[in-house]
């Protein structure tokens, strides 16, 4: 029987979280978004610098790995009970398994939480796909403007979750 694990990232783990957020945006985006985007999205928000400030900034990260290997994570930030889900991401063949794993973990971690935002690539069907079936609703069509010419043109995301 594997060993599956789910805690808090500490400092140290953002390493990790930097090299699986590689491996899996060039499993996941191309397609999606353009190899250039990709490459400009790794480096503003998943380079260890990157990383390290939005822990600074209150954002919490989450490892969930088998037999010691990483293989998912997720980055929440809150305050009472509104939420904002920036990250949850799986390497391909699990990602529904794990991203459920990780996600139902994520909601008994925050037991005040009562609403969950997200932005979701518009083109993600996948992604969209998962969240509908986990109880978010689409509120509103985005587009923003991340710099070097590049847009996240997103659909935001809400899950009003029952106590």
């Amino acid at each position: 029987m594997p060993n599956v694990y789910i805690r808090k990232a500490e400092e140290a783990d953002l390493e990790i979280i930097s090299d699986l957020a590689k491996e899996i945006w060039w499993q996941h985006y191309p397609g999606i978004i353009s190899d250039e985007q990709i490459r400009y999205m790794l480096d503003k928000i998943y380079s260890l610098s990157a990383l390290k400030q939005q822990m600074r900034e209150g954002q919490e990260f989450h490892l969930l790995g088998i037999d010691g290997k990483a293989l998912a994570f997720a980055g929440i930030s809150g305050k009472r009970n509104d939420f904002f889900l920036h990250k949850l991401y799986s390497k391909s063949g699990e990602y529904r398994r794990l991203g459920s794993l990780l996600f139902n973990y994520l909601l008994l971690s925050y037991p005040k939480m009562q609403r969950l935002e997200l932005r979701v690539n518009r083109n993600n069907a996948k992604a969209i796909a998962f969240y509908l079936r986990n109880g978010f609703k689409i509120v509103a069509s985005d587009d923003l403007e991340i710099g070097s010419g590049f847009r996240m043109e997103d659909y935001l995301m809400e899950n009003r979750i029952s106590p």
